[in-house]
């Protein structure tokens, strides 16, 4: 990562760095020194979840069938399988589609639509289709969470 003139508090004085990259500076000191490589790769990667892509790459799929995950990236070869999602997931569609529900049926009610029987014929369909819809983004995106973070159940067995 380029940075250019960044200062440093070591031992109680600020040293700048003269050089336009900070190659007099150990790599672990250079990205601590900004967050923003590390906040700009989990929102990259959790994109390529919504994508359905694999986190690392964004070229090989996430998925082999509907929201079947794949064991690893065939493009890169990434182990993706001990990334699961478990009840997060459920939680993530829930709670979109509470919003999603709400703001339908506050629309509704403002825009003189209360009849129950229009409620019917709108909320139901729509409470059926947009959570299918919706599943294999949440799930790849909090894929990409788990990844970009580097969060696993499988890592304290």
């Amino acid at each position: 990562m380029s940075i250019s003139r960044r200062e440093i508090e070591a031992g109680g004085r600020a040293i700048t760095c003269p050089r336009r990259l900070c190659h007099c500076l150990p790599a672990a000191t250079v990205e601590a020194m900004s967050g923003e490589k590390e906040s700009a790769n989990v929102w990259q990667s959790i994109w390529r979840g919504v994508k359905c892509r694999c986190p690392r790459c964004g070229k090989g799929w996430l998925f082999h069938h509907y929201v079947e995950q794949v064991a690893h990236c065939a493009n890169c070869k990434e182990p993706l399988a001990r990334y699961k999602v478990g009840l997060l997931l459920p939680l993530v569609v829930i709670t979109i589609m509470i919003h999603i529900l709400a703001f339908v049926m506050l629309e509704m009610e403002l825009n003189g639509y209360g009849n129950p029987l229009i409620y019917l014929y709108v909320l139901v369909p729509l409470s059926v289709i947009v959570p299918i819809a919706i599943l294999p983004s949440s799930k790849g995106a909090i894929i990409g969470l788990l990844w970009a973070k580097g969060w696993s159940d499988e890592l304290d067995r």
